[in-house]
């Protein structure tokens, strides 16, 4: 969600929009707002086609880009599956939600600039890692196939994920709430990959921004502990696979994107900052004493429960595993 000068188009209508509910503009504003409005659509477009250009000649060399926040589950889905696979990319990282209230785009989304390609959606992007490499090596196979039991269950996990925002954030942004300093953090105050005009932002927009996110949420106590019914009926599902003994989820030899899904999913609940995330985000997760009081021991029976343990050791055990790349 790198704000760039691709962004320039919508950015600046949406500018001048905005100045306009506060003062009066005179006419000639507008007008040099549509003319660079114009220049820099005209720029991005002639950008775009060079880059066609050197696609078609096989010159774009150009790396791989993962757009991030601090804290997203769904992002150290990829981010895991990136760094198992060896695919070599580079993370752009922005403040929390910025994207969301600012473009309506979600993270992960992932840039390729040698299939002219951007994908948003942790699912549809393993499925296109599954579809380009699947091929070319037999354990990014077996690690990225989309069985119809390994697709039922990351629907299932992926549900969770979702209410694990709910349930973290409808509680951690409550009026009255203490977790004011760990929501900042987690969405990227002081974090060096995030640029400083967001953490900026983030600072001094703070209010308004939980505001924003308890409205679009729709938090409140019920969904709140709807959500928290979600999460347990998949950890019961995951110690349910686990019950006959079987190491992995799939009953294999070795974790698949399935496991690594619950794992990246479930993590962030784990507090283990060493391993979530290899080691971008140390100090981000919050601290026990950060968690409103009223679901502590909840966070507690879900850290202690065999899933729970699961997902400590898949992070401990498997957040560094390589699979011999393309």
């Amino acid at each position: 969600m790198r704000f760039s000068l691709s962004c320039a188009p919508n950015v600046i209508p949406l500018g001048l929009c905005t100045l306009s509910m506060f003062i009066t503009l005179p006419w000639w504003v507008y007008f040099l707002g549509l003319l660079a409005t114009w220049g820099t659509y005209m720029v991005v477009l002639k950008g775009k086609m060079d880059n066609f250009k050197k696609i078609k000649e096989g010159k774009l060399d150009a790396p791989w880009v993962l757009n991030s926040i601090p804290i997203s589950h769904f992002v150290e889905k990829i981010r895991w599956s990136l760094d198992m696979c060896e695919l070599p990319y580079i993370e752009e990282m922005d403040a929390g939600i910025m994207g969301v209230l600012t473009t309506g785009r979600s993270v992960p989304n992932i840039t390729i600039p040698d299939a002219s390609s951007h994908i948003g959606n942790s699912s549809d992007i393993l499925r296109y890692l599954y579809g380009r490499y699947g091929h070319t090596n037999p354990r990014l196979a077996e690690y990225l196939q989309p069985t119809p039991e390994a697709i039922e269950l990351e629907k299932s996990f992926d549900r969770m994920g979702v209410a694990i925002q709910r349930w973290v954030y409808g509680n951690a942004t409550e009026k009255g709430s203490k977790s004011s300093s760990a929501t900042l953090r987690a969405w990227g105050l002081n974090h060096p990959m995030v640029p400083w005009w967001q953490q900026l932002i983030l600072k001094f927009g703070f209010p308004v921004i939980v505001g924003s996110l308890r409205k679009g949420f729709n938090m409140n106590q019920k969904n709140s502990a709807r959500a928290l019914d979600i999460i347990k009926e998949n950890f019961t599902k995951v110690e349910d696979k686990l019950s006959d003994g079987r190491k992995y989820l799939l009953n294999g030899d070795r974790p698949t994107f399935v496991d690594v899904t619950f794992a990246s999913l479930a993590g962030v609940l784990m507090g283990d900052d060493l391993h979530y995330g290899n080691g971008k985000l140390k100090g981000v997760l919050p601290n026990e004493d950060e968690i409103p009081p009223s679901i502590i021991p909840e966070f507690r029976a879900l850290q202690d429960s065999v899933a729970g343990k699961f997902a400590k050791r898949m992070l401990a055990e498997h957040r560094g595993d390589k699979l011999g790349g393309r």
